[in-house]
C-alpha cells in the first residue's frame, strides 16, 4: 500500500495530476452508453482528463468522432493525441458544433452552477441528442458513516438523486433513464437499516445507492421526433404542421438531416407542405438546407425557383435554373415561363405539373384532383395529356388514377 502511494505521489508530481481521476475510465457509463448511440456518432466529454473514458468508446464504436473538454493542460495534451480538445466548452457553441451525445462522467460536481451550466451545455445537443451523467450519491451510507465521524465528505458526492432530477429539469432536460449502482456488503447492513430509520425516507435504495447513471435528453425532443415520425401520414398532416410551429425550422431541419436516411427528399416535402399551407416564413430554411446538402437536386432547384418566382423574386429564381448542372424538362419550362417566354400551352402544362406534384405529395389531394377534373371536363387539357404527365411525374401513377376515378374523366 505505501509503494502504491508512493508511485502515486511520484505520477502526480510529474505530470501535475492525480493518476485516479485522470485516467479512469468509466465503464460503467460507457456500458449504458454503447446501447444508445449508433456508430458514427459525435461524442463530447467534458471534464475528459486523459481521455481514457472517451478512447474505451472509440473501441467500442469505431466510427465515433471524439470531443472533449479538460482544463489541466498536461492531461488536455495527452488526450489531444486522439480527439479534438478544447479548455472550455463555451469555444465549442461559438463554432457551431453540435452533439449526438453529451458525457458528464463524474465531473458534475467541479461545475459552478451546474444548473446554469447544463442549460446552456443543452445548445450542443442535437435536437434528438443524449446526456449522459454518472455522479456519487451524496445521501450513500458511506458518505453518511464519514461525516458522523467526523472525517471530510467525498469531494465528488455532491448530489443526492432527488437533486439531480431537480437540477437537470430546470436546466431544461427530460431523464430518459436513471440507474442506481447500489453497494452494501452484508456486514454493513445494520448500519443502513439504522441511517435508513434515521433519515427522513424510508426507502433503503437512496442509501444504498453508489453511483447514478443518468440518460437526458433535452425537453421536447421526444415529442419533435414524434412529430416526424407522423409526416407520412398524409391525413394528419395539418395537424403535424401546426404543432411543428413550435420549433424553430432550423431545429426541424437539423432533426431531419439526422433521422431520415434521404434528407433532402424529406426537407422538399416539409416545404412545398407548408408552402401549400400558407407557412411561407417556413418554406426557405428547409429548401435551403436541401440546397446545402445537394444543390445539383432537381427537386430542390425547381422547388426553389417556383416559390422565389411566386413571391415575385424572379431574377433569384432564375439564377436558380441557370446554375442548374442539367435542367430537365419541367425546368426549362419553369425557366421559359420565369423569364417571359413560354406560351399558354406550356403554361397550361406547367399548371397540371404542379397540380399532379401536389397529389404526389398528399398535398391537399382532394383540391388538387378536382382542380384536374375541372380542366379536363372543360376540355383545357385532354385526359390522355393529364396521363402522360402523370406517368411522367409520378413514382406512383396507379394511386394518382384513382383518386381521379369516379369522376367525368370516363
Amino acid at each position: 500500500m505505501q509503494l502504491l502511494k508512493a508511485n502515486e505521489q511520484k505520477f502526480q508530481e510529474k505530470w501535475s495530476f492525480p493518476p485516479d481521476h485522470y485516467l479512469r475510465i468509466d465503464y460503467l457509463l460507457t456500458d449504458r452508453i454503447v446501447r444508445q448511440l449508433p456508430d458514427k456518432s459525435r461524442l463530447l466529454q467534458i471534464g475528459a482528463g486523459c481521455g481514457a473514458t472517451m478512447l474505451w468508446l472509440k473501441n467500442i464504436i469505431p466510427g465515433a468522432i471524439l470531443y472533449g473538454v479538460e482544463r489541466n493542460p498536461r492531461a488536455q495534451q495527452i488526450a489531444s493525441r486522439f480527439m479534438c480538445m478544447y479548455d472550455h466548452w463555451d469555444r465549442l457553441l461559438t463554432e457551431g458544433l453540435t452533439f449526438d451525445a453529451i458525457i458528464i462522467s463524474h465531473h458534475l460536481h467541479e461545475m459552478e452552477d451546474a444548473e446554469v451550466q447544463l442549460s446552456r451545455i443543452k445548445a450542443l445537443l442535437k435536437p434528438d441528442g443524449s446526456l449522459f451523467i454518472s455522479a456519487l450519491n451524496s445521501l450513500y451510507y458511506q458518505n453518511i458513516v464519514r461525516l458522523v465521524q467526523g472525517l471530510p465528505a467525498v469531494p465528488e458526492a455532491r448530489y443526492h438523486g432527488a437533486e439531480l432530477g431537480a437540477m437537470l429539469a430546470e436546466a431544461g432536460f427530460d431523464i430518459v433513464a436513471n440507474e442506481a449502482k447500489t453497494e452494501v456488503p452484508d456486514a454493513h447492513r445494520g448500519i443502513v437499516d439504522l441511517v435508513c430509520a434515521l433519515g427522513k425516507s424510508g426507502e433503503e435504495k437512496i442509501y444504498e445507492t453508489k453511483f447514478y447513471f443518468i440518460h437526458a435528453k433535452p425537453q421536447g425532443s421526444h415529442l419533435l421526433a414524434s412529430l416526424l415520425g407522423r409526416l407520412d401520414d398524409r391525413p394528419d398532416l395539418p395537424e403535424v404542421l401546426d404543432a411543428l410551429t413550435a420549433y424553430d425550422a432550423n431545429e426541424i431541419a437539423d432533426a431531419i438531416v439526422e433521422r431520415f436516411p434521404r434528407p433532402v427528399d424529406k426537407l422538399n416535402w416539409v416545404a412545398i407542405a407548408c408552402f401549400q399551407y400558407g407557412q411561407d416564413d417556413r418554406v426557405l430554411p428547409f429548401l435551403n438546407r436541401a440546397y446545402e446538402l445537394e444543390p445539383n437536386d432537381r427537386d430542390t432547384v425547381y422547388n426553389l425557383a417556383y416559390v422565389l418566382h411566386q413571391w415575385g423574386h424572379r431574377e433569384l429564381a432564375l439564377q436558380y435554373l441557370e446554375k442548374a448542372a442539367d435542367r430537365d424538362e419541367d425546368m426549362e419550362a419553369l425557366y421559359r415561363e420565369i423569364s417571359g417566354g413560354q406560351n399558354d400551352s406550356a403554361a397550361m402544362v406547367r399548371e397540371l405539373t404542379f397540380l399532379i406534384r401536389r397529389l404526389e405529395y398528399g398535398i391537399d389531394a382532394q383540391s388538387s384532383a378536382a382542380l384536374l377534373r375541372q380542366a379536363i371536363a372543360e376540355d383545357a387539357v385532354s385526359f390522355e395529356d393529364v396521363l402522360d404527365l402523370i406517368k411522367l411525374e409520378s413514382s406512383e401513377p396507379e394511386k394518382l388514377l384513382e383518386l381521379l376515378q369516379g369522376s367525368d374523366l370516363d
